[in-house]
């Protein structure tokens, strides 16, 4: 058979796609709503048969870590200065 591999990283750093993502903006995928824009293009651990097999303790380790910040300290609004 063939090998097909798609280059992801080009994928992902397309201006038209990310719309500036050499910057860190992480706000650029909420809409008004506070809801996550085009949520079925965002891929984070591959897709297919042959995905990432560390995905499912990757999201739950990073919903640990958060759930544990959450817990442990308070979160309070920027103040300018």
């Amino acid at each position: 058979g063939t090998l097909v591999v798609s280059n992801l990283y080009n994928a992902l750093m397309d201006d038209d796609f990310r719309g500036d993502p050499q910057n860190f903006r992480p706000l650029r995928f909420l809409d008004d709503k506070k809801n996550i824009i085009n949520a079925d293009r965002i891929i984070n651990f591959e897709t297919g048969k042959r995905n990432c097999i560390g995905e499912v303790i990757a999201e739950s380790t990073i919903f640990a870590f958060v759930t544990q910040l959450v817990q442990k300290y308070p979160f309070l609004p920027a103040t300018d200065g």
